[in-house]
């Protein structure tokens, strides 16, 4: 067990005015759901399950902390990056504020750093498109009326979406954090035990970020609802984007398909690994089924029909589709409340799931939020459990709400959203229009 090497960094960015409003609020907020404290109950903790955006997130904010410096420990194998976009790949400017928090940076300087030091400007959305499309006469697919469902038509005064590759932005967390405050193993935990012997403390918090709900001795019910994916690199093809859709605009594209609405997502997207893409592309279909009971291979393939159709429509192509692309199966958490974690430990994996899982950033948001107050609960001395139940409280419902209507409202979705821009405006006016502030940054 050793301290974690240096690791290089973008040049320093200074902090803006936004910087301060950003964190201002993420204050107030964390004042809110975290009232009175004292000194910490625990005096170290082991983060198991690998070193992805939730990981250092909450090792970020402990690493800073007088008491936990130094006593953090996150364990599992390193995040091997390559072009491939494994896990999701836009990032809501609110997730980024509160990255940008745990690690007490400007935002700017964590944009940077996942977009790489080449790529002019940012991987930005102010507005959010939305559509029907449907295939057409030999194999082209259509495009509906496209309506604005958030930012209006000029777009906001602040970042919606950032789009750039999941284990590029797991280690840009990891570049930015004061190293001298953790401890990094590159074994995996696979027991209480193991976790245990690796706690720098007497009394260890042990967190669970792994795919094993039971490794510390939880429930963990078999899922019975997913939702498939299948994603790739884009750029904007020789002719430029078609269909209102522009270089600051999120694309959200649905496909009414067998019984369910399919939900697109196309954002501008930087790569220091591709530097030829600009654009990600995704389709992501909800299945109230559990994994056995499904065709994976099938609706896998017929996803990558949609997203690289729908991309030709709109005037993208893709970007060496063998090699950035991924298709994969997320199984969804059950509805309900989240159970408590077992003494000494904390569930962070279950809590910081945002409902109906995979439809817009929503991963990284739960992980952002949910490790950011895990962190700073603990260093307050209090159980983060509630804190963390009401932060996601919001976010877990609109998730569930979009997942009824796509799942049990198909042909009225398809009838609102395709009809006119004035019925998807209508149709999407609540929750997911007036729940800009879960999606936008604060400044």
């Amino acid at each position: 067990m050793t301290l974690a090497p240096e690791r290089p960094v973008a040049p320093v960015v200074p902090f803006a005015a936004a910087d301060e409003i950003r964190f201002r609020r993420i204050d107030g907020v964390l004042d809110e759901l975290l009232p009175g404290g004292g000194k910490p109950v625990y005096d170290s903790v082991v983060i198991a399950g690998g070193k992805g955006i939730t990981a250092w997130t909450l090792a970020a904010r402990l690493a800073r902390s007088e008491h936990f410096a130094g006593k953090v420990v996150v364990a599992g194998d390193p995040v091997v990056e390559t072009r491939q976009l494994v896990n999701g790949s836009s990032m809501r400017g609110l997730s980024a504020d509160w990255l940008s928090y745990a690690l007490n940076v400007p935002q700017a300087q964590l944009i940077r750093q996942i977009a790489g030091p080449n790529f002019a400007g940012q991987p930005v959305a102010t507005k959010q498109l939305t559509t029907m499309a449907r295939p057409g006469i030999g194999g082209r697919w259509e495009i509906g009326p496209v309506a604005s469902w958030q930012g209006g038509r000029r777009g906001l005064g602040r970042p919606l979406m950032y789009g750039g590759r999941n284990s590029r932005m797991a280690n840009a967390i990891r570049e930015l954090l004061d190293e001298r405050g953790i401890i990094e193993v590159d074994e995996s935990i696979t027991s209480l035990d193991d976790a245990r012997a690796l706690a720098p403390g007497k009394k260890p918090l042990l967190v669970n970020l792994t795919r094993n709900g039971k490794l510390f001795g939880a429930d963990s019910p078999a899922p019975k609802r997913v939702t498939l994916a299948w994603q790739c690199a884009l750029r904007t093809g020789p002719d430029g984007l078609r269909h209102g859709v522009t270089g600051t605009s999120a694309f959200a594209p649905l496909v009414h398909r067998e019984g369910a609405v399919n939900v697109g997502y196309f954002t501008p997207f930087a790569d220091p690994l591709s530097p030829d893409a600009t654009w990600y592309g995704l389709m992501v279909r909800p299945v109230p089924a559990a994994p056995a009971k499904i065709d994976k291979a099938r609706e896998i393939a017929l996803l990558r029909e949609e997203v690289l159709g729908i991309a030709e429509a709109v005037g993208m192509e893709p970007v060496d589709v063998e090699e950035t692309c991924f298709g994969g199966l997320a199984p969804a958490p059950p509805f309900g409340k989240v159970p408590r974690s077992a003494p000494g430990t904390l569930e962070l994996r279950s809590l910081a799931a945002p409902g109906a899982v995979a439809y817009y950033a929503d991963g990284i948001l739960g992980g952002a939020i949910s490790a950011t107050i895990a962190a700073e609960a603990l260093i307050r001395g209090i159980d983060p459990h509630d804190a963390i139940v009401a932060a996601m409280a919001p976010i877990r419902r609109i998730n569930d709400i979009w997942w009824f209507e796509t799942v049990h409202m198909a042909k009225l979705v398809d009838f609102a959203v395709g009809t006119s821009r004035l019925t998807a405006r209508l149709a999407l006016a609540w929750p997911h229009s007036a729940s800009v502030n879960y999606w936008a940054s604060r400044a």
